[in-house]
């Protein structure tokens, strides 16, 4: 569990006591603007060992893991890309390897460069009269559905479904596909449909070969 720039200690403790209960004990805290005082301790009840190592970074590096998952309490529109998501529960079979659930600030949430970087967005579905829920409760709905998680499914890591990407990126160049926002739109699209489709190596493999056949057949026309 990632937590980016907390802002309240007893938040902390709470969401140490809801890892605790589903079996999850790693925390990492990103830049927090409080410190984990006492309320955090109240909170967290038996979970003190969570809050005790949990470790605090400067930044957050997601190459350090094989999936990236951003939260966010709002639904993307056609054209807000960033923001697509999926529930908690179909997150469930779409994850293997070393995950990150990235929970952003309790004033704003995640920033939308935070979101760029997650492979998938998942919110929780509420009532459009109420729809933001207090972050320990939205972690512990997510952590209930991710608690039966077991590593059956070996899907692609990150590196290898970066390769697809870079490919897909290297014909856009070579069609000469100039607008920049329209192309950003289009790698962060395919970026979240290969998370979504669960994607085996050999998959991966197959589709950044695809789309080198087709780089290097364009490259070849241009001779």
């Amino acid at each position: 569990m990632v937590l980016i720039e907390p802002e309240e200690d007893g938040n902390i403790g709470a969401i140490a006591r809801v890892m605790k209960n589903f079996g999850f004990k790693e925390l990492i805290l990103v830049n927090p603007k409080c410190k984990i005082g006492q309320e955090a301790y109240v909170r967290a009840m038996h979970a003190k060992d969570v809050l005790k190592g949990a470790k605090i970074v400067e930044e957050f590096d997601p190459n350090e893991y094989d999936f990236v998952v951003g939260t966010t309490a709002k639904g993307g529109g056609f054209y807000n890309v960033r923001r697509f998501s999926i529930t908690p529960r179909e997150l469930k079979g779409k994850l293997s390897g070393k995950v990150a659930i990235l929970f952003g600030r309790e004033s704003i949430g995640l920033k939308n460069e935070e979101l760029e970087m997650c492979d998938l967005v998942v919110r929780v579905p509420t009532s459009k009269k109420y729809p933001t829920m207090n972050i320990s409760h939205a972690c512990a709905i997510l952590l209930y559905e991710l608690s039966g998680l077991k590593e059956e499914r070996r899907l692609a890591k990150r590196e290898e479904r970066e390769a697809v990407l870079k490919m897909a990126e290297e014909v856009l160049r070579e069609i000469r596909f100039k607008k920049t926002s329209q192309k950003k739109t289009i790698l962060l699209t395919l970026r979240r449909v290969l998370s979504r489709a669960g994607l085996r190596k050999r998959e991966a493999y197959t589709l950044a070969g695809m789309f080198r056949s087709i780089r290097n057949a364009m490259k070849n026309e241009g001779n």
